[in-house]
C-alpha cells in the first residue's frame, strides 16, 4: 500500500489495538522511514485557480510512481471548493478499498473524503470548513495510459466557523436544522504583543457537541468527535469535551497562543443521517496574571502581591524544570477567602488540569 509522504521533517504516527478475536491472526505491521529531498508539492494561495496531476493531460510513464501534495489556501473568512473537470486514474491492480488516489483534508489535518480510480468525476466536487485544504495524489502508473486529473477551487462560499480570537468575547455556533455531513472548526487566539507574557486565556465551553459520551473519548472521539483546547507553540492538549457540556467546561491557557478545535466526522456525503447536533457557545477572556515558569527556582505571587488581589481572576501557571527532577514547593504566605468556592488555588503533578 502506497503511503503519501509528510509535507515537512515531522510525522504524528498514532496507533490503536481494539478488542479482536483470540483466533484473529491479524496482530502485527512493520514499516520502514526514511527522507527524502525531492517532494511533488504545491502550495497555491489565491482566491481561485486551477490544478491539475504532473503531466496533464499527457500520459503517465509507465512504471512510474507519484506522491503528491497541493496546500491551497483562499482568504480568511471563505472557503475552499474543489470541483474536477477530468477525471483519468489508474485503476488499482488488487482492486481494493485501499485504491484511494485521492485524499483531502481540511486544515493541517483533518480528514474529509477519499476518491479512487473508480470514482465518477461527474459533479465530483468537495467543499471545506476553513479557508485552507490538503489534497494528497498517490498513483503508481502501469498501464501508462491515464491523463490523471484537471481540477478547479474557489472561495465563493462563507465559512461557517472559526477565525481569530480577541482578548475577550463570545461566539456561538450552532448547525442545526442544517445538511451537514461533519464539521471542522478552528478559533485561534494570539497573545496580544501589548501584553506582558504572564497572561492566562480562559475558555469556557457549553452546549452540545454530540451525542456520544466521554467513555469512549480516549479511543474514539478525541480523534473524530470532540472540541480540543491546545495550546499553539507545543500543542499540548489542555482541555478535550467529547459529550454535551450542560455543567461549563473551563480549561485555562498560559502559553502564548491558543488553538480550539471542533470537529465531528461523518463519511462525506454518504451517510443517511447529517451531522446536526452541534451547537454551543464560547466565551473567552485573558487575564494579567499566569504563565511559563522554569527553573532551576522560581517565586510565584498572586496579581498584586503583597496588596490583595482584585475580583474574578483566573490565571494559571506552567512549571518546567530540569528532567528527572522534583519540584518542591513551600508557601511563604497564604491568606485566601475562607469559601473555596469563590477563591481557591489548586496544584496539579504533571501537565494535566485535574
Amino acid at each position: 500500500t502506497l503511503v503519501p509522504p509528510s509535507i515537512s521533517n515531522e510525522m504524528y504516527i498514532r496507533f490503536h489495538s481494539g478488542p479482536r478475536d483470540s483466533s484473529s491472526s491479524h496482530a502485527r505491521f512493520a514499516f520502514f522511514i526514511e527522507p527524502r529531498q525531492e517532494r511533488c508539492l504545491y502550495k497555491m494561495i489565491a482566491p481561485s485557480g486551477i490544478f491539475t496531476s504532473p503531466g496533464y493531460p499527457n500520459p503517465m510513464p509507465q512504471h512510474n510512481e507519484l506522491f503528491c501534495t497541493w496546500v491551497i489556501t483562499v482568504p480568511e473568512g471563505h472557503r475552499v471548493s474543489i470541483k474536477f473537470l477530468d477525471y483519468d486514474l489508474e485503476p488499482s491492480l488488487e482492486n481494493t478499498l485501499f485504491d484511494y488516489k485521492l485524499t483531502f483534508h481540511d486544515g493541517e489535518s483533518f480528514f474529509i473524503t477519499s476518491f479512487s480510480s473508480n470514482s465518477s468525476w461527474t459533479n465530483l466536487s468537495v467543499d471545506s470548513f476553513t479557508n485552507e485544504m490538503r489534497i494528497h495524489y498517490i498513483e503508481s502508473s502501469i498501464s501508462g495510459a491515464h491523463r490523471g486529473f484537471k481540477a478547479e477551487f474557489s472561495s465563493d462560499k462563507p465559512t461557517m466557523c472559526g477565525g481569530q480570537l480577541e482578548n475577550q468575547g463570545s461566539l456561538s455556533f450552532s448547525l442545526l436544522g442544517q445538511n451537514a455531513k461533519y464539521y471542522y472548526c478552528e478559533w485561534r487566539n494570539s497573545r496580544d504583543p501589548m501584553l506582558s507574557n504572564q497572561t492566562t486565556f480562559t475558555v469556557t465551553v457549553n452546549g452540545t457537541l454530540n451525542n456520544m459520551t466521554n467513555i469512549a473519548c480516549p479511543v474514539y472521539n478525541a480523534m473524530y468527535d470532540s472540541l480540543i483546547i491546545q495550546d499553539s507553540i507545543y500543542l499540548k492538549v489542555l482541555g478535550t469535551v467529547c459529550e454535551n457540556t450542560t455543567t461549563p467546561f473551563v480549561v485555562r491557557s498560559p502559553f502564548q497562543g491558543t488553538i480550539i478545535k471542533a470537529r465531528k466526522r461523518g463519511s462525506y456525503g454518504r451517510e443517511t443521517t447529517p451531522v446536526s447536533l452541534a451547537n454551543f457557545t464560547l466565551t473567552y477572556k485573558t487575564d494579567q496574571c499566569g504563565g511559563i515558569v522554569h527553573g532551576p527556582q522560581a517565586i510565584i505571587t498572586s496579581p498584586g502581591y503583597p496588596n490583595k488581589y482584585p475580583p474574578n481572576l483566573d490565571c494559571a501557571w506552567v512549571v518546567e524544570f530540569q528532567q528527572d527532577t522534583n519540584i518542591h514547593v513551600k508557601f511563604e504566605a497564604v491568606d485566601l477567602d475562607p469559601d473555596c468556592s469563590k477563591d481557591f488555588l489548586r496544584l496539579y503533578n504533571g501537565e494535566n488540569q485535574g
